[in-house]
């Protein structure tokens, strides 16, 4: 296969999809991504319009970005796997990779990967556009000269933004290097963070992190959305239990902790902080200079047994401009206490307010809720013996629910986003196969006069996308959406990869667009119609995207959006 540079002038043409021929509702707008990377994922979008992404890799692209820097200290180019396949090693040693040497070096550190010496390759990187730029949001990330700017090392994923551009989300530690002489006198280079996932807040180019009440191994938080008041809804660990604490003064006695570093021994204990501790939801309220004020803590809606010793959980995931936030939290399908279950719930003032009723529904989780405080989300309930889920809007001020028609009785449907005009975002099922992983499209869907639609009924007949997840609404009606296109094979690189013969190799590629209303726009009808054999048929094509992008969608389904 052949491989040639992109011509990004030709990528940048395509940026905005014209659809004069035919009639439609919305325009698209595509996100420029494609010299960042294949795929883009969107997450939240504010009134301006400027869309908060997360890049991450699939089954046919392995990295989050191209040309994820590689820290040539760390590289041990004498190895005889090394010297055996890099074709030029003096460039190589240099920095300056070609592909194959590329390849080469990335299957090395993928190899190692969960070695606390070997470089990491992060699943999440995260990225903002504003108008129409697009631009890296390191979390807690930092500029290293090994890595000639930013290590990219860091897993962040963006949650939030709010109208003035300020962004929430989850980052862990920057990778920092520990020198250490084992008991052999081997001199090794250890990779280690300070701590695991932690909320930050970038304000002003600034990014502020938020602690949370149990401060061992550096503790453990998520920022999952900001108010234009400042307000930060999200999850912090509190209580933590007997082993954790011992885990920890096993790695601060030097004999216990073994022939190792005390910094890789905490973090070692990482993983085991959402084990050890109960998680509860928070309202960090910052001052525009990013400190927090004030905190407001939300456990669960019921008063545990003094000898229950499992672990509760409640977690906010949005709030509107009254400082009313939405999310879930443990409780008890049927008031069965055996069968314990994650619930939607409302924090408001010092009350945690429940939305569906646990007789019915197995689980829920509220995903947004508005000024007008109409809360949306979803619950599942079987369904022909299946488990479905069902997007429903909750008004808190009456206390009455609904769960609008959607795209077919069996069809499970996810709610993502909800503007201040009462319209609704997200996607569902529109296959009736009995497979479990059926293609999925977005709607929208009107409270007001309760009209559901398949946002790709709303589009140009000659659209080339298929809107598959819609994940946020402004007030404008603009909407941040995932669609599916046909493009060009990629690698690593990023460079345009042709066949032998010169053609070029389609695979479906997931990008990030702004779904803007077009003034007076009307439906385009793209049935086929005996009476005309003209009539065009949608272009977005319905190919199965459910095998590639479910792992990805599941992952994102701890969201706010």
């Amino acid at each position: 296969m052949k491989y040639f540079k992109f011509a990004r002038v030709a990528l940048v043409s395509m940026a905005v999809f014209s659809q004069a021929s035919h009639g439609a509702l919305y325009q698209v707008t595509e996100i420029d991504t494609h010299a960042v990377s294949k795929n883009a994922f969107p997450v939240d979008m504010n009134e301006s319009g400027d869309i908060v992404m997360s890049l991450t890799y699939s089954s046919q692209f392995p990295l989050a970005e191209y040309n994820i820097p590689i820290d040539l200290s760390l590289i041990d180019f004498e190895s005889e796997t090394l010297q055996d396949n890099l074709t030029d090693i003096e460039a190589a040693q240099n920095g300056n990779f070609n592909l194959e040497d590329y390849q080469t070096i990335l299957s090395v550190i993928r190899a190692g990967q969960g070695v606390r010496t070997v470089q990491r390759l992060v699943p999440w990187l995260s990225y903002v556009s504003d108008t129409g730029a697009v631009s890296y949001i390191p979390g807690f990330d930092v500029e290293d000269a090994d890595y000639s700017g930013y290590t990219k090392s860091v897993d962040t994923r963006v949650k939030g933004i709010n109208d003035s551009g300020v962004i929430v989300g989850n980052s862990e530690g920057n990778p920092v290097k520990v020198e250490y002489v084992n008991e052999d006198d081997e001199e090794i280079t250890y990779l280690v963070r300070g701590h695991t996932t932690r909320g930050f807040v970038d304000l002003n180019g600034n990014t502020v992190g938020l602690v949370s009440d149990s401060d061992l191994v550096g503790g453990y938080t998520e920022a999952r959305d900001v108010n234009n008041s400042l307000m930060v809804a999200g999850l912090e660990i509190f209580n933590p239990r007997e082993a954790i604490t011992e885990a920890v003064e096993t790695c601060n006695d030097e004999e216990d902790r073994g022939d190792q570093p005390l910094e890789t021994c905490l973090q070692n204990l990482h993983a085991t902080l959402f084990s050890t501790h109960h998680r509860r939801a928070v309202i960090w309220q910052l001052d525009t200079d990013g400190n927090v004020t004030d905190t407001m803590t939300y456990e669960v809606p019921f008063e545990p047994e003094e000898d229950d010793d499992r672990l509760f959980s409640s977690e906010a995931l949005a709030i509107n401009e009254n400082g009313v936030a939405v999310g879930r939290t443990t409780n008890f399908f049927e008031d069965n206490t055996d069968f314990m279950s994650q619930y939607a719930a409302v924090f408001s003032g010092d009350e945690i307010i429940s939305i569906t009723d646990r007789n019915e529904y197995r689980s829920s989780i509220a995903t947004d809720i508005n000024d007008s405080n109409l809360v949306t989300g979803y619950a599942v309930k079987r369904i022909n013996g299946i488990d479905r889920s069902k997007f429903f809007v909750y008004n808190t001020d009456s206390n009455e629910i609904s769960f609008p028609d959607d795209f077919f009785p069996g069809s499970s449907s996810v709610a993502r986003g909800i503007n201040n005009n009462g319209q609704v975002v997200g996607e569902g099922e529109v296959e009736t196969t009995l497979s479990s992983t059926r293609r999925r499209e977005a709607f929208v869907y009107d409270v007001n006069d309760s009209t559901f639609q398949n946002l790709n009924d709303l589009l140009s007949c000659d659209s080339p996308y298929t809107i598959i997840q819609a994940h946020s609404i402004n007030d404008s009606g603009q909407i941040a959406a995932l669609a599916r296109v046909r493009r060009a094979e990629t690698d690593v690189q990023g460079n345009l990869a042709l066949a032998d013969d010169g053609s070029e190799n389609l695979v479906d590629t997931f990008i990030t667009v702004r779904l803007n209303p077009i003034p007076g726009g009307e439906i385009d009808s793209c049935d086929d119609d005996d009476d005309d054999t003209s009539a065009p048929d949608r272009q977005g094509g319905s190919t199965g995207w459910g095998l590639l992008l479910l792992p990805l969608v599941l992952l994102m389904r701890r969201f706010k959006r």
